[in-house]
């Protein structure tokens, strides 16, 4: 988790901040480059799967 984390947050995706109540531990907050990065792949997802139903037959 803690590389995924490291690679998102090199990206501008997330951001972490210190837990106030635990010092070992951090809270995880979205920025809008990742909540954009979000919306643009579940666009491109729903766009092919569009596609793919556009292309079955009506049987």
């Amino acid at each position: 988790m803690t590389r995924i984390l490291t690679e998102l947050e090199q990206r501008g995706f997330i951001v972490r901040d210190p837990d106030p109540r635990d010092g070992r531990a951090f809270m995880v907050s979205a920025t809008q480059a990742g909540m954009d990065a979000v919306d643009a792949a579940r666009s491109q997802r729903t766009g092919i799967v569009a596609g793919l139903i556009a292309e079955l037959s009506p049987r």
